[in-house]
């Protein structure tokens, strides 16, 4: 059986043009072991990229692409969740309206960004229902690139493997409670919200 492949989009870490900081290594560490199937990898450095992107992936399948991966640096501010596309920040609800009801819808997307869940559980709810996706995965702290990134790698087996996500979040809850509490890993779907500890909703 052909083993499904994670969709990457990625941004850039650092400003020089010499950085070679990437999360690419790492999905072909998972490719290579035979966690994935294979892994789809663009840089993204303007929201136009971006659309382009999701168009293209809106004409794959979900099994085929069950997982979209959404490396790039993010924050919150005033209640609302960001991810950084070069100088262009684009929130949750912005970044819903790009998807639409079509692209990701079955999907998981992971955000694998510092603090873009850290809002209200509502908001993560509405970006469930309005794109249509399986669930939404990330982090409600700031987050480290050498502690972040080792935990891709038992996430991201997880995302491709688990067939129902609370259960998985009970799971690396017993298994890695260091990362989960440590980094705020939060998972949404449409109808319910689950955090590590520490990392309550943003009011």
């Amino acid at each position: 059986m052909t083993r499904s492949q994670i969709f990457c989009l990625e941004g850039d870490w650092e400003t020089r043009l010499e950085s070679k900081l990437s999360v690419r290594p790492l999905l072909d560490l998972l490719s290579g072991v035979g966690v994935a199937g294979g892994v789809v990898h663009r840089d993204v450095a303007t929201r136009a990229e971006l659309e382009h992107y999701v168009a293209r992936l809106a004409r794959r399948s979900v099994d085929a692409f069950p997982v979209v991966y959404l490396a790039f640096h993010g924050f919150a501010e005033d209640g609302l969740g960001y991810v950084s596309l070069g100088g262009e920040h684009v929130n949750l609800d912005e970044l819903a309206d790009v998807f639409g009801s079509e692209s990701v819808a079955g999907r998981v997307i992971y955000t694998g960004s510092c603090s873009t869940l850290d809002v209200a559980d509502d908001a993560l709810r509405d970006f469930c229902k309005r794109t249509g996706v399986r669930g939404l995965v990330g982090y409600s702290k700031d987050v480290g690139w050498v502690e972040s990134a080792a935990f891709d790698i038992l996430l991201l087996d997880e995302l491709l493997r688990a067939h129902k996500l609370k259960p998985m979040m009970a799971r690396l809850r017993k298994q890695h409670a260091g990362f989960v509490d440590g980094l705020g890993l939060t998972i949404a779907t449409d109808r319910w919200v689950e955090r590590g500890l520490g990392s309550a909703a943003a009011k």
